[in-house]
């Protein structure tokens, strides 16, 4: 294996979690199946002194399992299971993170309004939400297009998904609604779009460096959604290490924030306005 394939293997390991030095032991242990301390060190470069704490802690989080015996050996737990585990948790930690983040900003705001001295009508409570998965994005969609009255705004990627959300979308053109997409056109979905069209959906072509994906409804609903791959380990695959599960999923946060909104809503339109198709 390549000096820089391994290493970028290791910094792979390293985004979900691990240390340098636990990467690293988990890495050779997935390879040589099953290994004693003094081999792992041999094969990994990873210092005496220190591997056994390393073996300790990739023990509590799952990544290895103890075979008794002398000398005592160590086994990796298989990707699929292990990584899954693993991401889980970060993903848990990302989710708690962005929790934490909105009470810093509620509790900054009511701070900074107190100390102001300037008397404003009250402010409506901020909600922001978290929908973790495609199925639940999916009826969270159909629910948002179902509700939208006036105005609805989306920044698309290939806009395949509009073949499924034909019924959602005429019922928001024949309510009058102003219905405006800016992703991409091509030949894969040019057959969809131009049936939209026809039917009163206004369609401009995203920038290339636009990476934003979601919808504004009616000025008064934010929902940006992302993809992510939830092994975080791609190197695997490349490398034929077949017991590596690669797996995507999408994650969306949901904002009634009308200054947020209003920002988005603008960036929008300062985009649509510049498209001449």
């Amino acid at each position: 294996m390549k000096k820089d394939n391994l290493q970028d293997l290791i910094n792979s390991l390293k985004t979900i979690g691990l240390t340098e030095y636990e990467a690293k032991a988990y890495f050779f242990l997935v390879i040589h199946s099953i290994l004693p301390a003094d081999e792992l060190c041999k094969v990994s470069d990873i210092s005496p002194s220190r591997v056994y704490d390393v073996l300790s802690s990739l023990e509590k989080i799952g990544l290895v399992s103890v075979v008794p015996g002398k000398p005592k050996k160590y086994q990796a737990v298989i990707p699929s299971i292990a990584l899954k585990s693993l991401i889980m948790k970060k993903e848990d930690e990302i989710k708690s993170e962005f929790d934490s983040l909105i009470e810093v900003e509620r509790s900054m705001t009511k701070m900074l309004q107190s100390m102001s001295g300037v008397v404003r009508a009250p402010e409506k409570e901020t909600f922001v939400g978290i929908i973790d998965g495609q199925s639940g994005l999916v009826r969270f969609n159909h629910a948002l297009f179902r509700n939208t009255k006036k105005e609805l705004l989306g920044f698309a990627g290939d806009m395949m998904w509009m073949k499924d959300e034909l019924p959602n979308f005429k019922n928001m053109l024949d309510n009058k609604v102003d219905v405006k997409i800016l992703g991409d056109v091509n030949t894969r979905n040019k057959v969809y779009v131009e049936k939209f069209v026809r039917m009163g959906v206004k369609v401009k072509t995203r920038p290339n460096d636009l990476k934003l994906r979601g919808f504004i409804s009616d000025g008064k609903t934010l929902y940006i959604s992302r993809k992510y791959k939830k092994s975080g380990f791609e190197e695997l695959a490349k490398m034929g290490i077949k017991t590596a599960t690669l797996t995507e999923d999408y994650i969306g946060f949901i904002s009634h924030f009308e200054p947020l909104i209003n920002a988005v809503r603008t960036y929008f339109y300062s985009i649509w306005n510049q498209s001449n198709t």
